[in-house]
């Protein structure tokens, strides 16, 4: 259903989406090759593996406390959920500020892909990249250029900018007066 909200414009840009699909099989591959390195290389596999092995008993350890207190997930799950909502939200209300719309399963789609392209960033917080990804789904999704960029930088100004300022403030004030 939210797939129907996306107008893919099939003639524009023909030659770039070839790159760009072209360029993401070139890193699949460069990774799988580097997976295969590792894997045949006897020393190197033990160190990853070993590596590994104590990352997955610690979240192995982690989920099996969470599994004891019920509680405890919902807030996990449910917060997580009502971030990723309140978000989605604040990213329509820009977009309807700006004379822009789309249905709330296209926002939820586009701002869960532009945080998966931002989690894979090693730029902190995805700085840049969220916005670009922000962007590029609202294009596809129909949305101007104009339109779809001032938006996703007013939604990102109050959502991921301004609140680390006001919470700094916070922090200063909280340790003028010891509570921390």
């Amino acid at each position: 259903m939210a797939w129907s909200s996306f107008h893919f414009n099939k003639t524009a840009h023909q030659g770039s989406h070839s790159k760009i699909l072209l360029l993401i099989l070139a890193v699949v591959l460069v990774i799988g090759a580097a997976l295969a390195v590792i894997a045949a290389v006897p020393r190197w596999r033990s160190r990853v593996f070993a590596k590994l092995r104590r990352q997955f008993a610690a979240v192995r350890d982690d989920f099996k406390q969470l599994a004891t207190r019920p509680s405890k997930m919902v807030q996990l799950f449910g917060g997580r959920l009502t971030a990723q909502l309140l978000i989605t939200l604040a990213l329509g209300s820009a977009l309807h500020a700006f004379g822009g719309h789309l249905s709330l399963a296209a926002l939820i789609i586009a701002v869960t892909m532009a945080g998966i392209l931002a989690s894979a960033s090693p730029a902190g917080g995805g700085m840049g990249v969220a916005e670009a990804g922000l962007i590029l789904a609202l294009t596809a999704g129909g949305i101007s250029k104009e339109i779809a960029t001032a938006a996703v930088f007013v939604q990102r100004l109050f959502s991921a900018y301004l609140p680390p300022i006001v919470g700094w403030f916070t922090f200063m004030w909280m340790r003028r007066r010891e509570y921390l």
